[in-house]
This record gives C-alpha cells, structure tokens and sequence, in this order.
C-alpha cells in the first residue's frame, strides 16, 4: 500500500506538464474564436438591427447573430471605438499562450489593457466627438467622462498629448512593444514606399518621353508624305473640260496614291499582325513571288478621264388586265423584252489592269464578262391553263373553292392567283401544299397566303424549264446602275423577271447558307463582283478567307484586298480578331462623334 501510494507521488509531478500545456493550448485556442466572434460583431453591427432583435427576428447586418448584436452594443454603448481594442487583446494574450508564457494574467498586464482601452475611449472623444456620423458616442459614457475631466484641467490640445502618452506607455507595458524598433520599422516601410513610387513616377515620364518623340517622328514623316503625294498629284495629266472635273480628277489621283503607298507598306509588313499572313511567313518557305498584275500600254503618268452620266430612260408601266372567263396570263415587261439570237461562238478577251503604278484605279467595263443572248421562246399558254385547272380542281376536291384570276410567268417560277370564296380559311390553303406538290409532280411549291397588296393567295410552282440569270445581264441593268446605298449587291431577279437589288449595309450580319449545288458559291461570287463593279479600292477594302483553298484564290490579285487570301485557320482567327478590334475601334470613333453611322461621319468630317 504505502508503495503505491508513493508511485502516485512520483507520478502525478510528470503528468502536471502535460496536462497543463494541452489547457494552455485549449485556452489560447478559445482566446481566439473569442476575439475572431467579437472582432465580426464589432464590425458589422448596425443599429437598425435592434428593431429586429427586439422581436426575436435575427439581424440583418451582424454576422455574429443576436447575441453579438447585443455585446456589440453594450460595448460600443461603454466604451465607443475603444471597444475594438478587445479583440486585439484577447488575440495578444492568446498568442502569448501559444508561445509557451505563463498563462496567468497578472495585475499589473490587466491594468495596462484597461489603461490603454480608456486611453482611446478618450482620445476617441476628443478627436471624433463632432464629427462621427455613428449612432453611439464616439469614446462612450468612459470617453466622455474621462474626456471632460481632462478637458477641463489640461484644455483639448493638453489633454490630447497627456492621453496619447498615457496610451503609448499602456501598450508598451501591455504587448512589450520596443519603441526603437517600431520607430525603425516604420521608417523601413516609409522609405520603401518612397523608393517604390519614385520609380514608377520615373519609369510613366520616360515612357511619356519616348510616346512623344515617336508621335512627332510619326508626323513629320506623315507632312513629309503628305507634300510628297500633293507633288506627285499636281503632276498628273487631268483630260477635262471644266475646271470643277479637273480639281476632282486631282484630288481622285491624290486618294489613289495615297491607297497605293498604304497598301506597299502594309505588304512591307506593316501592322505587325500581317506578318504572320504573309506567304512567306512561315519558316521554311520559300520566299513569294510578287504578285502579278495585268498592264496595258499607256503612259507613265495617271490619267483620269471624266464622262458624262447618261440619262436613264423611265420604264413605261403595262395596262392594268381585263377580266375574262379563263385566268389571264400577265407577262412583266422583263419577259416580253428578252431579245432573240444566238449566242457567239468566240468573242475578243478584253484586257484590264486593276491597279498599275502611277495610275487611277478604273472601274472595270461590263465587256469582261461573257454575253449571253438568250432565245425567244414560245409561251405555253396551255401548259399554264392546264395547270391552273389542276391547282383549281386539288383545291376544290379539299373543300376549298375558288378560281385562278391571274398567271404571272417568271424566268424561274410562275405565279397563280388564286381568289377563295367568301368563308375559306386562308390557313386551309397553306396546309394544302403537299397535296398541291403532289397533283402538280414539282419538286417544292411555295404558298403566299395573302400576297401583301392584294386580295389573292399566291402560289409559285417551278417552271420545267426554268430560264439562266446571267451577271453580265444584271450589271448593264438600270436597277442595278441606278440602286441607291453605299454597297449595291445584284443578287438576280425576281419571280417577275426584274432586277432583284439591295444594300449590303442593310443586312450587316448576312449569313448564306445551304444544301450542296443550292448556289452558295455563284451567289458569293455575285455579291463580290457587285462591290468591284461599283466600288474602288479606296472605298471598300476585303479580307478573304478561303480554307479550301479553290474558292477565292481566284481574287489574289485584286487592289481591294487588304492582306492575301487566308488559307491558313490560325491565320484566319488573327486576321479576323484584329477586324473586330477595328470594328470596336471604329465603334467608339462614331461614338465620340456624335455619328449614327458612317454616312453621318463623313458628312461631318467633310
């Protein structure tokens, strides 16, 4: 027995230190969820959140709930800003724990802590009482009581200097803090934000510095360019009468330099990013040859020639039909002036130069292209009765009567009007159109329930033998040498034989798609010959993408491009990326100008 009892003696001496730096441990741990908890009331209390505390609804503001809510306040209340010393007390005495100091909290520490908590209670008071915008008292009932002592034996600026010693002193015993090295510290970090400021401030004047050199670099050699351009126009040999064709064949001859001598320093490699696009960007390639341009024997100097618009001859409009028994069969002036022939067997291959040195772009004459003169043929007027009866006759056996009152011949389609009785559903008409297809043996029909304009329901069906729209046709067109807006396209014609014509610039997000032979190239096509035929190089500029390499290498020669044909895709993306970067840059151009589109501006810079 007395053994045993001695072993507890001897061991309860060595579990004492275990035990101790686990409470130690336990403690500091808890001293600093405390601080962290009372930290996050301190910060987000908010008074408005009283209200809702009151009826047992929790605050809206406070992250510590009600009961932080409520210590926020009783703090604030007492003590006013000083009650955000707390939580850095209780984190330093947590941290003392952690570093193996006695965790005891002696008389002397806990003295210094209240000392330097009233200390700021009061500097707080002095400093903020007229000008915090919180809803408490900016030292609280400590700070104002200690505040009004002070005031009243050492004045503001006294008490102020006295309190803020006594606050020094309170945290140097409190944290044992050594003033020198603080001081020193401080001083390390002043200097260090001086060094770091300075040298950004010298780095922004040197960047500024060499920004202005190089914009002044930039203009002399745009002035030098300039004056070189007006000498080089003034030289040209203008063949004009008046004198107001001769200043706008100089200033076209001083534009047309201007675009030749942008385009050679874009191929020299400038902007940066169509370097990459070049043919011979690529290591390993070989070095391309220059492209070849098609001349003809003229003079070294440009010369520009001036003609006469000729007037255009208004289209007479055909008599309105009389009524018959039978559908009439309505002709458009376009399918009762198509000329007879034959087509030539050989014609003369016309040569022109789209850009040569030195001279003003022209716009290539309609001889390039091949004429063709299409035959006459005889209309099929009982074809077309025949199969308006069938239209009539499939209508009728649905439940939908009516009759055909017009047939409008087309180069592709022919239109039926068809008039309903009185009571037919025009939605019954357009769920027929299967059936219509089926009765007729055509590939696809299209109803137009109502036609806009008229009191009839359309229906087009495919001519068996449909007629051949040629681009040659379309270009000598009045419609299309009259259309008005900046980029005219000759798409074709329409179900009356009529030159069909739009704007580009209305439809800026055009997208064409379809089936394999549905003609997305030749519509292509079309609408790049209808820019060339109309715009010059200085008007329009193109970027060409062609993955497949055999659809657009057929343009590499012309003025109007900006940069080869792209056939690389990573090459397409950089090339495509910087025209939305010029899209944004254009953008915000128009933008500060006040401009709504690019007619605008240049009414406004003109």
């Amino acid at each position: 027995m007395g053994k045993q009892k001695a072993n507890r003696r001897i061991d309860n001496p060595r579990r004492s230190p275990g035990r101790t730096g686990m409470a130690r441990e336990v403690a500091a741990v808890t001293l600093v969820a405390a601080a962290l908890v009372l930290g996050i009331a301190l910060v987000t209390f908010s008074s408005l959140d009283g209200a809702l505390v009151a009826h047992g609804v929790p605050p809206a503001s406070n992250l510590a709930g009600p009961v932080g809510h409520r210590a926020a306040a009783i703090l604030y209340r007492w003590l006013g800003f000083a009650a955000l010393v707390l939580p850095f007390a209780l984190g330093g005495f947590a941290l003392s724990l952690f570093r193996g100091e006695p965790k005891r909290l002696t008389l002397f520490g806990s003295a210094a802590w209240l000392t330097l908590t009233a200390s700021v209670s009061t500097l707080a008071q002095l400093f903020l009482a007229g000008r915090s915008q919180a809803s408490f008292s900016a030292g609280g009932a400590v700070g104002r009581f200690f505040a009004a002592r002070a005031e009243g034996l050492f004045s503001t600026v006294g008490a102020a200097i006295l309190v803020g010693a006594l606050s020094v002193v309170a945290l140097i015993v409190a944290t044992d803090l050594k003033v020198v090295r603080a001081a020193a510290a401080a001083l390390r970090a002043v200097r260090a934000t001086g060094e770091f400021l300075s040298g950004h401030l010298a780095e922004a004047v040197r960047r500024h510095r060499q920004a202005v050199a190089e914009l002044r670099a930039e203009e002399a050699a745009e002035r030098a360019r300039l004056a070189e351009e007006e000498a080089l126009s003034d030289s040209a040999v203008i063949e004009a009468v008046e004198a107001e064709a001769q200043v706008e064949g100089r200033a076209m001859a001083g534009a047309m330099l201007r675009e030749q001598s942008a385009r050679a320093a874009l191929l020299d490699g400038d902007p940066a990013w169509v370097q990459g696009l070049e043919p011979g960007a690529e290591e390993g390639e070989e070095e391309a040859t220059p492209r070849r341009r098609r001349r003809e024997p003229e003079e070294a100097r440009p010369r520009i020639v001036v003609a006469e618009p000729e007037p255009a001859e208004a289209a007479e409009a055909p008599a309105p039909p009389a009524p018959s028994a039978k559908p009439e069969i309505v002709l458009s002036p376009a399918m009762l002036d198509r000329p007879a022939g034959r087509r030539k067997k050989a014609r003369d291959i016309p040569a022109f130069a789209f850009m040569q040195s030195g001279d003003v772009f022209k716009l290539p004459p309609t001889s390039l292209l091949d004429k063709h003169e299409a035959v006459q043929k005889d209309l099929d007027e009982q074809g077309l009765q025949k199969t308006a009866e069938i239209i009539v006759a499939t209508l009728r056996q649905h439940a939908v009567e009516g009759s055909i009152r017009h047939i409008r011949p087309g180069p592709v389609v022919t239109l039926y009007e068809f008039v309903p009785v009185a009571g037919v559903k025009l939605a019954r008409i357009e769920n027929l159109d299967k059936e219509l297809t089926m009765a007729l043996s055509a590939t696809r029909i299209r109803i137009i329930a109502p036609i806009p304009g008229k009191g009839v329901v359309g229906i087009e069906v495919p001519n068996r033998d449909r007629a051949m729209v040629h681009l040659r046709e379309m270009m000598e067109s009045e419609a299309f040498a009259h259309a008005h807006g900046l980029l005219p396209l000759a798409l074709g014609k329409n179900i009356e034989g009529l030159p069909w014509c739009v704007d580009l610039q209305r439809m800026p997000h055009l997208l064409i798609a379809g089936t394999t032979g549905a003609g997305k190239s030749v519509g292509l096509n079309t609408m790049i010959l209808s820019l060339l035929y109309r715009q010059t190089p200085d008007q329009v500029r193109l970027i060409m993408v062609d993955p497949k390499m055999t659809e657009l290498t057929v343009y590499e020669d012309l003025p109007h491009l900006l940069l080869p044909v792209v056939t690389d895709p990573q090459k397409a993306a950089r090339a495509l990326q910087w025209t939305v970067d010029e899209m944004e840059r254009r953008t915000q151009v128009l933008a500060d100008t006040g401009s709504k589109d690019l007619k605008s501006y240049n009414a406004k810079v003109d």
